[in-house]
């Protein structure tokens, strides 16, 4: 009976059902893996913008805090010798730059929180709950790899392929989005 199942491949003519692929199936391909891997790296991109704007909202807080540093320590001196252009000048520059940087500030934050909200939205819309869980550990709580699989008691291994099955998801949810005549996302 064990020969009858290996019959078929002690027979040569098994070599002949295959036909390897042609030049142009792998040239299309490999085109078409390329552009998986464009895709998911714009994906990538646009789910860590929530971090890019809160650190540049962080950023643009330290300056803020560094100018007030400088426009607090200023003091006057005394003195009978005349004084062109001092320190009210300068004052008047540095709290200038502070509204500046303040309004530059609090567009960042908005951004950041609408950022925030968008991804928060589309990562809801996996239905596999470890996934989710991962994007969010990821995308909203900024957690690193190793910090991802010591909070869910996975293998990092675990946890990055979950991750790859979640972006492959993500980006099918995003293709329907914008296959119903909605606006993509990135």
């Amino acid at each position: 009976m064990a020969e009858n199942i290996y019959a078929y491949y002690d027979d040569e003519n098994y070599l002949d059902d295959y036909e390897p692929p042609t030049e142009e199936e792998k040239k299309a391909e490999k085109e078409k893996s390329n552009k998986i891997r464009a895709e998911i790296k714009q994906l990538k991109h646009y789910l860590n913008s929530a971090w890019y704007w809160e650190k540049r909202a962080n950023r643009l807080s330290d300056k803020i805090q560094v100018l007030r540093s400088q426009a607090e320590k200023i003091t006057t001196s005394y003195s009978d010798a005349p004084t062109f252009g001092g320190f009210e000048d300068h004052r008047q520059a540095i709290i200038a730059e502070m509204v500046d940087l303040q309004n530059e500030c609090e567009s960042a934050r908005k951004e950041c929180t609408r950022k925030f909200q968008e991804i928060q939205f589309f990562i809801s819309l996996l239905s596999d709950y470890r996934e989710r869980i991962v994007c969010e550990y990821r995308y909203l709580n900024y957690y690193g790899w190793l910090d991802i699989a010591m909070a869910l008691d996975y293998s990092i291994q675990n946890v990055t392929k979950i991750h790859g099955k979640a972006l492959q998801n993500l980006l099918e949810e995003h293709k329907k989005m914008v296959a119903n005549g909605g606006k993509g996302l990135f």
